[in-house]
């Protein structure tokens, strides 16, 4: 390895430098280091010391991700599919690729039958003693052979040490892919995303003991996926069971950019869970129909943000404008600021030894959006208002977003909450696959399970899955657990999708089939409710029925 790979490799690892999300081609003077993740995003590590928040827009500095965890494939027709003697779909020739905390190789879902493993390569972003992979600068990749090795040998931690601590990973692994799966067939890739480091947890005023991943090591875990697509030559499906209350939940910023793109790609399909965010009290939605009028927000703060604080999020699309103040639990009140874009500003409370920082900027999306950053340090327990002035365009609508479940505690909430639009980032794109969960046996839809639609109006979530109860493998064990929540829906939604590459492509019935298309073949096969209305915001255009969409599909002229 030369000098330059190294210095690049330690900064990207080292506390003493922050990342920073860059369309590509760009570079800065401040930059030690840049990695391409691909033709179009890079980043590069800049000097704590001379980091200054004011030089980067909002989608500059990465967003932080967390885990979506809180008789199903006979529910979801995936059964009828492996018994049918035409079909006998199982996801053979298929890649599934996962982005999350790992994979216990070990597990026997993870086994074929003569012992070897069922896992194409393992990239352990976390693990620095080993080889990266081509093209990446840091992390340890261990292929097929190597995990086979390590399997027949006495200890086989010593040869791969690469360990799911949590077990999330594991379990929708298991989920989509297992042995007892829903593509059990399927070929797996694992990318253990590195922990998100303290600098940027301390900047979004997130604990320690966290769990927190960070935009840009996500988007490096999806262009490993995509070139070893590359390589191997093979259908692909990413599955993510992350997600994130920040962002515009329209499907901005560089992440849900770079996935809408691999949505409408050739043999490529994006599967993320919907969130569990719905009945968290996270979201409030509001609207001011005249300038010059304002509305209060109110924010119950529990005791456990007091040490360090949190952080909210104000959105709207532009031309409308809005500006903020605050009112104390002890009465203390901040009148409205007048904010320029791309500024900071910090508000000291006397009374309540509180500041808040605002950073405020105009987001050049599709449509232009406006965003207020708001991030409360040390804030007294207690009732907080933030009062939200129209500034400018009649009969305008804003969001707030506080962070998702694991970030804060249950007792930090708004009063008067909205559970739509709890769709997490990055599945507001319109071109992944949203997953909702809804309990399979009373035919309920799960109560936490994230409602659409997006910010603006995009219809999310894409379709349900089974999500309450379901049995996967448990990390470290040979056992089995139950878990609930929409990642083990997006799981069984990506062992589907792996079953549709099989017939389209290993099959030769369509071999240009694209993810767009992949998802009007989940939306045309959905069981729907006669009671209910369709698309619908819980249950988006209805419930996963793989066997119904070859019924359905028998009856279309754009299949031969």
């Amino acid at each position: 390895m030369n000098s330059d790979f190294l210095l690049c490799k330690e900064h990207i690892l080292s506390e003493e430098y922050v990342d920073i999300q860059l369309t590509s081609p760009m570079t800065f003077d401040s930059a030690t280091c840049i990695q391409p993740i691909n033709e179009q995003y890079s980043i590069a590590y800049v000097p704590k010391s001379s980091f200054n928040r004011l030089d980067y827009s909002y989608s500059n500095f990465p967003l932080p991700f967390g885990l979506m965890d809180a008789l199903a494939l006979e529910s979801s027709g995936i059964i009828k599919t492996f018994n049918q003697p035409t079909l006998g779909l199982t996801g053979k020739g298929v890649l599934i690729g996962f982005i999350d905390t790992g994979i216990d190789y070990l597990h026997p879902s993870f086994l074929n039958n003569d012992g070897t493993t069922r896992i194409h390569s393992i990239w352990d972003q976390s693990i620095q003693t080993g080889i990266p992979p081509e093209g990446f600068l840091y992390g340890s990749e261990y292929t097929r052979e190597e995990i086979n090795e390590a399997i027949w040998s006495e200890n086989p931690r010593q040869l791969v040490p690469s360990i799911d601590e949590n077990g999330h990973g594991t379990y929708i692994a298991g989920v989509a892919a297992g042995r007892n799966g829903a593509a059990p067939d399927a070929i797996l890739s694992i990318v253990k995303l590195k922990p998100a480091k303290k600098f940027f947890k301390d900047y979004y005023l997130i604990k320690d003991d966290s769990i927190v991943y960070q935009e840009n090591d996500i988007m490096t875990g999806v262009n490993y996926l995509i070139r070893l697509q590359a390589k191997l030559n093979l259908p692909l499906v990413i599955c993510i069971g992350l997600g994130s209350n920040m962002g515009s939940h329209t499907g901005c910023c560089f992440l849900q950019a770079y996935l809408e793109s691999l949505g409408k790609s050739y043999q490529t399909a994006v599967v993320i869970a919907a969130g569990n965010e719905a009945n968290a009290s996270h979201h409030f939605e509001g609207k001011i129909e005249n300038v010059g009028d304002y509305e209060d927000v109110e924010i119950l703060v529990g005791e456990d943000e007091q040490q360090l604080g949190f952080v909210t999020e104000l959105w709207s699309d532009l031309p409308q404008i809005y500006t903020v103040g605050f009112t104390s639990p002890t009465g203390e009140v901040i009148e409205p600021l007048t904010m320029v874009s791309g500024r900071n500003y910090q508000l000291n409370f006397i009374l309540d030894d509180t500041k808040i920082d605002l950073f405020y900027d105009l987001i050049n999306d599709s449509g232009g959006s406006q965003v207020i950053r708001m991030r409360f340090i040390t804030p007294n327990q207690g009732l907080w208002k933030i009062r939200v002035y129209n500034l400018y365009q009649i009969g305008g609508i804003y969001d707030l977003w506080l962070p998702n479940r694991g970030f804060i505690s249950d007792e930090t909430r708004f009063l008067e909450p909205d559970s739509f639009t709890t769709i997490t980032t990055p599945s507001n794109s319109a071109s992944v696959i949203t997953v909702a969960a809804y309990n399979h046996r009373t035919n309920s839809i799960f109560i936490d399970s994230g409602r659409g639609n997006s910010r603006r109006g995009l219809i999310k979530p894409t379709l349900s899955a089974p999500g309450v109860n379901i049995l996967g493998p448990l990390a470290n064990s040979t056992s089995y657990q139950t878990r609930t929540g929409t990642s083990a829906s997006a799981a069984i939604v990506a062992g589907a999708v792996c079953s549709l590459f099989e017939w389209a492509i290993t099959k030769d019935n369509l071999p240009t089939i694209t993810g767009t298309l992949i998802q009007f073949y989940l939306i045309a096969g959905v069981r729907t409710n006669p009671l209910l209305s369709y698309p619908n915001r819980d249950w988006g255009y209805g419930t996963l029925d793989l066997y119904h969409i070859f019924e359905v599909l028998r009856t279309l002229p754009i299949v031969n």
